[in-house]
C-alpha cells in the first residue's frame, strides 16, 4: 500500500498533474491512524512542498521544505535532511539566488555522499545546473557526469531523462550542438518511455530553442515550442512557459508572420513578469528588442533595452 501510493504520487507530478497529486496525499495521509508515521509523513510534506515548487508558489514551497527538514532533524534522520538542503538550494535557484543555491547543494551533497543512490544522482544534476549557471562549466561537467554513472549502475533510467536534457543545455553552453541536439533527443525517448510528460515537455522546449537559435530553423522549432509553451502554462510554470512563448514569437517572426509574433511575444512579456525568474525576464525582453531593431521601430526598442538593463 505504502509503495503504491508514492509512486501513484510520483507519476501524478510527473505527468503535471498537480490536483492528482494533491488529492492523492490527502488521501494517503488519511489511510494511517494517527499519529501518522515519520516516514509517511515526511514524504507526504515533501512532495507537497515539490507540488508548489513546480506550481511555482516558491514562498509556500520553501516554508514546506523548511518545516520537513525539521521535521527530518527531530527524528534524527540526516538523509532526509539533507534533501531539505537540496531542495532549498533549488529554491534559491529559482529565484535567481544561484550564489545562495551552491553552498545549501554543497551541504547537501556532503550528506547524501556515503550512499550512491537515486538522491545523491539528484543532488548532483543540481550541482551540474547551478554550476552551469556560474559558468563552472568542467565542474558543472564533472556532477552530470557522475550522476549519470549512478543511474547506470543502479538502473534509474526513468531519471536518465532528465540529466540527459541539462547535459544537454551543457553542451550548447559549451558550443557542442550536434551533442546537446543528440542529447534532447535521447531525453526525449525516454521521458516519453516512462509517461513523463513534465520531462519530455521540458526536453522539447529545449530541442525547440536549439532548432531556432542554433540551426536556423523556426519551422521546425514553432510547434515544438507552442505545443511546450501551452502544457507549461497549463502546468502553472508561468515564467518558464513565457520564456518559451517568447521563442516561438521569435520563430513566427523569422517565418514573417508579424500579426503572431506580436501576439506571442506580449503574452510572454505578460508571463514573464509574473514569474520569478529574472533571467527569463532579460530573455524574452531581447528577444523583443532585436524584433523591434530589425523592423525599424527604434524607439520602442530602446525602452525594451532600457527596462532590460
Amino acid at each position: 500500500m505504502v509503495a503504491d501510493y508514492e509512486e501513484a504520487v510520483d507519476l501524478a507530478l510527473n505527468s503535471g498533474r498537480g490536483d492528482l497529486a494533491a488529492w492523492l496525499i490527502d488521501s494517503y495521509l488519511r489511510f494511517f491512524e494517527s499519529p501518522v508515521p515519520y516516514g509517511v509523513r515526511f514524504f507526504c510534506d515533501f512532495k507537497t512542498a515539490t507540488r508548489y515548487w513546480r506550481d511555482a508558489n516558491l514562498d509556500e514551497a520553501e516554508m514546506k521544505y523548511l518545516s520537513c527538514r525539521d521535521l527530518a532533524l527531530e527524528n534524527k534522520q540526516n538523509r532526509d535532511a539533507a534533501r531539505c538542503n537540496m531542495a532549498l538550494g533549488v529554491i534559491r535557484w529559482s529565484r535567481g539566488n544561484t550564489a545562495e543555491a551552491l553552498p545549501l547543494l554543497e551541504k547537501s551533497e556532503e550528506g547524501l555522499r556515503p550512499i550512491r543512490d537515486k538522491s545523491l544522482s539528484s543532488c548532483l544534476n543540481w550541482l551540474g545546473i547551478v554550476c552551469s549557471n556560474l559558468r563552472l562549466l568542467s565542474r558543472a561537467w564533472r556532477y552530470y557526469t557522475e550522476a549519470l554513472e549512478i543511474n547506470e549502475e543502479m538502473g534509474y533510467q526513468a531519471n536518465q531523462g532528465y540529466l540527459l536534457c541539462n547535459l544537454g543545455l551543457l553542451c550548447q553552453q559549451m558550443g557542442l550542438v550536434d551533442q546537446a541536439e543528440n542529447n534532447f533527443r535521447q531525453s526525449m525517448e525516454l521521458q516519453k518511455k516512462f509517461a513523463n510528460r513534465y520531462g519530455y515537455v521540458d526536453s522539447m522546449a529545449n530541442l525547440g530553442m536549439l532548432m531556432l537559435k542554433h540551426r536556423e530553423s523556426p519551422e521546425n522549432a514553432f510547434e515544438m515550442l507552442l505545443e511546450s509553451a501551452d502544457f507549461q502554462l497549463e502546468n502553472r510554470e508561468i515564467g518558464k512557459a513565457g520564456l518559451v512563448y517568447g521563442n516561438a514569437a521569435m520563430a513566427a517572426h523569422q517565418m514573417g508572420d508579424r500579426k503572431q509574433a506580436d501576439e506571442l511575444f506580449d503574452k510572454a512579456l505578460k508571463l514573464v513578469l509574473q514569474g520569478n525568474e529574472w533571467s527569463h525576464r532579460l530573455e524574452v525582453l531581447g528577444m523583443k528588442a532585436e524584433v523591434m531593431v530589425a523592423e525599424g521601430e527604434f524607439e520602442e526598442a530602446d525602452e525594451l533595452i532600457r527596462r532590460a538593463i
